[in-house]
């Protein structure tokens, strides 16, 4: 009578072993492989943004949509403050394009979204919710307007190079490269919107910087790249230094040229609008 042979004991060590060495060889492809999975949401997000936005601009004379905008509501005080998101949210029909969930900001709802914000400046939180995530560049310097708004199509020269939206972990709806680049360096502790620059409401306005992340970015890419959309609606990756490059003629993805700044633009002496570039290149 034939007998069933058992494993020994050194033999079920060696199978155990073998898939130890494979799980380890295994897991960290598995772990590169979601991280890409999810960078990708922020490139596909941006896109349907960036089409949102030349929709929007159809309609709309060829103008972009302002980055912040006042609407009357019954509920007292009587009004909100809208941004960019509500204008072309009709467009997108989604919320959730709006926020990427590998940033570490997306918990935090933006600026018109927070409460506490929005009843501190006497207006409704608007609806709907957005989180934070992406925000606007100002490019008022483009419009002549100070507030950044009402930029047509054809006040940017070059739309396939000049950033539109970016990833940020700031509660800002805009931004702008007025602002300098907050990486808990001490470099970028020179800045005082580094050191205070959302924490006027209080500790019921949370701020991710410095420490999860620096402001400019989404958590990714080892902080050094971000996403963004371009006004020709197209999106990709960039990395933070590569926006600031070119020479001092030349038009930087930001969408302005530096040896114009001290007098090349509707106003004169615009040379603080290089503090993200110079406090970059500080805090390397």
């Amino acid at each position: 009578m034939n007998k069933t042979r058992a494993f020994t004991l050194i033999e079920l060590l060696v199978v155990i072993a073998i898939i130890a060495i494979l799980a380890a060889m295994l897991f960290p492809v598995y772990a590169q492989a979601k991280q890409a999975a999810k960078n990708t949401t922020s490139i596909s997000n941006l896109k349907q943004i960036g089409t949102a936005l030349m929709m929007y601009t159809a309609d709309n004379d060829d103008r972009f949509p302002n980055r912040r905008y006042q609407v009357a509501v019954t509920t007292a005080p009587g009004r909100a403050l809208y941004s960019w998101k509500h204008s072309t949210h009709p467009y997108a029909k989604s919320t959730d394009i709006y926020t990427d969930s590998t940033n570490p900001a997306s918990k935090f709802v933006d600026d018109v979204s927070d409460p506490y914000i929005s009843l501190a400046d006497n207006f409704v939180p608007a609806d709907p919710v957005f989180r934070r995530g992406y925000a606007m560049n100002n490019t008022f310097w483009l419009s002549g307007d100070w507030g950044g708004n009402g930029i047509s199509v054809s006040q940017v020269d070059e739309p396939a190079k000049v950033m539109q939206i970016t990833e940020t972990t700031s509660v800002w709806v805009d931004y702008g490269v007025y602002i300098p680049y907050c990486n808990g360096s001490a470099a970028s502790a020179t800045y005082g919107h580094c050191v205070d620059g959302e924490t006027w409401w209080g500790p019921n306005v949370p701020r991710v910087w410095p420490g999860a992340a620096p402001n400019y970015g989404g958590g990714k890419w080892g902080h050094k790249a971000m996403v963004s959309t371009f006004f020709d609606g197209h999106a990709q990756r960039i990395d933070l230094g590569r926006t600031c490059a070119g020479g001092a003629n030349e038009l930087n993805n930001w969408g302005y040229v530096p040896s114009k700044l001290p007098n090349g633009y509707f106003a004169a002496g615009l040379e603080w609008l290089d503090t993200f570039c110079q406090s970059y290149r500080a805090a390397q």
